[in-house]
């Protein structure tokens, strides 16, 4: 690049401009690694008194390879048992083994060497400097919707500086889980009153086990690797699993109907419920371990009525749920955010000692992607983190059905659902009570604004 020409680039919306070209640029004299890789893919030169208006539109295109898989095997049995005067009553038992397996792979679109299949900027091929989306240049005055490397879509390879480059995916986080569940139910529906009254009970037992599948990364001497089907350092799910959790969940329902007039009836029902912990979720309640599941409680109660010989039926019904401690707030940007501070006090050197503010084993101390992935590859410079809150849902709804002749009937829904939660990553303030204290302790260093660097 000569002295006269300018490079302009975007990374994460600043602008940069090449400070010397006597010498190469890196991140230890420029703070934009485009700027780098610009300098020495001599890419878009440009006039310097053209000044152009500062548009770009960042892609980040993902694959995802999702798979699913659900077995059961079901035994069931029905008893009918008459007592007269003490009621008929029908008694149900059944038996079920299932499993889920499911896996996901997720990756971007990277840069590979054509001849020797090494990454284009980063050993590491799951680092985010050999994304074909993150070498988004822009030629002033021209189209801004096309980008330096073709399509998302094209595989055509990519020369530069006489190399060519070869588009592929890359699967930087791979996950993958099952779940074994052995289910036991016994439930029985009784009649009274010459069947004015109805009572029904319910037992329900799971043996619960979780499973996350051990993943890893391909070595240079994988079989794989060396034949060219894939990349070193790609994330790769194996055939073994590590337990997570191995639980039993007792849940129960009652519920009655009483007929009471010849065209109302009253009904009510509890039942109480379970959802098992997500094991690609995390919390920072657990220190970054799965869930606990959530155990909740439901009641619903109404009135059914009848009219005009059962021409017309209405049912209205009042429902209540609820669902303390439910991870379903996602607050990734949590730990992306704590992460980053870590691997800039970790990759940068404190002047007054001329070392890194932190060594390599504080860093993976500090790091909590690492404690996402329960040591597993999991996440890349990132987590799956979840914040707990507690849900109530109230409504109402109502059914109406009319059938004035033999050829019409006319029927009618309504539905009201107020969700309401409470106490959203409360977790969050006492977790930051402990760690605001150690990151304080490095005072304002210039590394927290020159540094965007992920672990």
């Amino acid at each position: 690049m000569s002295k006269r020409d300018t490079m302009r680039c975007l990374c994460r919306g600043n602008w940069t401009t090449a400070r010397d070209s006597r010498r190469p640029l890196g991140p230890q004299n420029d703070r934009c690694v485009c700027a780098y890789l610009g300098a020495l893919f001599r890419i878009i030169p440009r006039k310097r008194e053209r000044a152009q208006p500062r548009r770009f539109c960042d892609q980040r295109q993902l694959r995802n390879v999702n798979t699913d898989n659900n077995e059961a095997l079901r035994a069931s049995a029905l008893y009918n048992l008459n007592l007269k005067k003490f009621g008929d009553h029908k008694i149900l038992g059944m038996w079920e083994r299932s499993e889920n397996t499911n896996s996901q792979l997720q990756g971007n679109q990277v840069l590979i060497n054509a001849r020797t299949n090494a990454p284009i900027a980063n050993a590491d091929i799951r680092n985010a400097n050999n994304r074909v989306d993150y070498r988004t240049y822009i030629t002033p005055g021209a189209d801004y919707r096309s980008w330096f490397a073709g399509t998302f879509a094209d595989r055509q390879p990519v020369r530069l500086n006489g190399i060519d480059y070869k588009k592929d995916f890359t699967d930087r986080s791979v996950s993958g889980n099952k779940s074994e569940a052995k289910t036991y139910v016994l439930a029985t529906q009784s009649s009274f009153v010459d069947k004015k009254v109805f009572v029904s009970l319910g037992y329900r037992r799971d043996d619960y086990k979780t499973l996350t599948r051990i993943a890893s990364l391909l070595a240079a001497n994988d079989p794989r690797v060396t034949s060219g089907a894939r990349y070193a350092g790609d994330g790769v799910l194996t055939d073994q699993y590590l337990p997570i959790n191995n639980e039993t969940f007792d849940t129960y329902t009652a519920g009655f109907v009483w007929h009471a007039l010849k065209n109302v009836s009253l009904f009510a029902n509890q039942a109480t419920n379970v959802a098992p912990a997500m094991t690609n979720r995390r919390v920072i309640a657990n220190n970054f371990d799965v869930p606990s599941p959530v155990k909740g409680k439901g009641y619903d109660t109404g009135v059914m009525l009848r009219f005009f010989d059962n021409r017309f039926n209405a049912r209205l019904t009042y429902f209540k749920g609820e669902n303390p401690g439910n991870p379903v707030n996602r607050v990734n940007s949590v730990v992306v955010d704590h992460d980053r501070i870590i691997s800039a006090l970790l990759t940068s050197n404190n002047p007054a000692t001329g070392r890194p503010y932190l060594t390599e084993a504080e860093a993976q101390e500090k790091f909590v992607y690492l404690k996402s992935r329960g040591g597993t590859v999991g996440t890349y410079g990132g987590a799956l983190l979840d914040g707990l809150s507690d849900d109530v849902t109230t409504g109402y709804e109502a059914d109406l059905k009319f059938n004035p002749s033999r050829n019409w009937t006319f029927t009618g829904a309504f539905s009201y659902t107020k969700l309401e939660r409470g106490n959203i990553f409360a977790e969050f303030d006492p977790w930051f009570a402990q760690v605001r204290p150690y990151l304080e302790r490095f005072g304002n260093p210039r590394v927290w604004s020159t540094k965007t660097t992920s672990p």
